[in-house]
């Protein structure tokens, strides 16, 4: 079983990059002002349109009318301090003065007829920062450990109250989302 885990984590590794996708009416925002309404789908790291690739270079963002429950899915590029290209990644939570993201891949399987989302982890950004940073991980990483007890509890070391209901897991990974919240509301 031991020869087996590495084998197969190589193949759902070149599946999720084989597969990323989500697709659906979109409105993509570009960096020159123009906002253009077109079916169109997420690449590895590029947004797709009539079959030509777009990137970082022609896009600000893009949100997809498709809806995930009751809520809009939008993308942007995404800075990460030691990558010289953005990384697109889907919004989770945008506040007046913190983002929340996650990075995902899109495995498509043509046979079944559906997706299956695998989260590589989520990353926080703050807007007087250039840089997002790695909070956490999720989906099967998760299985290395989370990380956002130390993690997040450093994000937000700026807000000390925050940063030890983090510690002391009175806000936990699963709890992302309401750290934001009360970053936003309780913190300067």
């Amino acid at each position: 079983m031991k020869i087996m885990k590495p084998y197969v984590l190589l193949i759902l590794f070149i599946f999720s990059y084989a597969g990323y996708s989500q697709t659906g009416m979109s409105t993509i925002y570009f960096l020159n002002g123009k906002i253009l309404k077109k079916k169109a789908s997420i690449g590895i790291n590029n947004v797709i349109v009539y079959g030509r690739n777009l990137d970082y270079n022609d896009i600000e963002r893009v949100e997809f009318e498709v809806v995930e429950g009751s809520r809009k899915i939008e993308y942007e590029y995404v800075y990460l301090e030691k990558k010289k290209k953005p990384i697109l990644m889907e919004i989770i939570y945008k506040g007046s003065k913190t983002t929340l993201y996650s990075r995902k891949a899109y495995i498509y399987n043509t046979n079944l007829h559906n997706t299956i989302t695998e989260e590589f982890g989520h990353y926080g950004k703050k807007y007087n920062s250039k840089y997002a940073v790695k909070i956490s991980l999720q989906g099967t990483n998760a299985i290395y450990g989370n990380k956002f007890k130390k993690k997040g509890a450093q994000f937000f070391s700026d807000c000390p109250k925050l940063s030890e209901l983090i510690k002391l897991k009175k806000i936990k990974n699963k709890d992302k989302i309401k750290a934001f919240e009360y970053y936003e509301k309780e913190c300067n």
